[in-house]
């Protein structure tokens, strides 16, 4: 019998390292979905960001592009088991995900807390990052 492997799907709002160190994880994704960019484009600044931020991480991440139904299908061979890492405050982006008809049953875990939010409400990413910035 083969132990279940176990895949940690990151979030944008999801990319400190507490929650990828309190856990042993066999692969760490991030998938870039053109579908949900489509919905809610990121603008450059913010995609430089996520990809900064997967590079500080203390752990191997993996991104890719493309369909997150597709992704995870051609991962199957990699994970029995999918953990999915999502952070309810988006709930745009949870509704989007669980949307999905993913093959995989996901695990919601709770949200890891690695910016206290700003004071108001931003439209603008490069808004919300001088609001921040100073945190990180």
């Amino acid at each position: 019998m083969t132990e279940a492997r176990r895949i940690l799907w990151l979030q944008p709002d999801d990319l400190y390292p507490t929650q990828l160190m309190d856990e042993a994880w066999d692969h760490v994704i991030y998938i870039f979905d053109p579908e949900w960019l489509r919905l809610r484009p990121h603008s450059l600044k913010q995609a430089q960001f996520i990809v900064e931020s997967i590079g500080r991480l203390p752990k191997p991440v993996s991104i890719y592009r493309g369909h997150p139904t597709a992704i995870l299908a051609a991962l199957r061979h990699v994970a029995s088991d999918l953990t999915a890492l999502v952070t309810p405050r988006d709930n745009e982006l949870l509704s989007y995900i669980q949307s999905l008809p993913l093959d995989h049953p996901l695990t919601w875990l709770p949200p890891a807390q690695w910016l206290s939010p700003p004071s108001g409400s931003y439209t603008r990413f490069f808004k919300y990052w001088n609001a921040v910035k100073k945190q990180i």
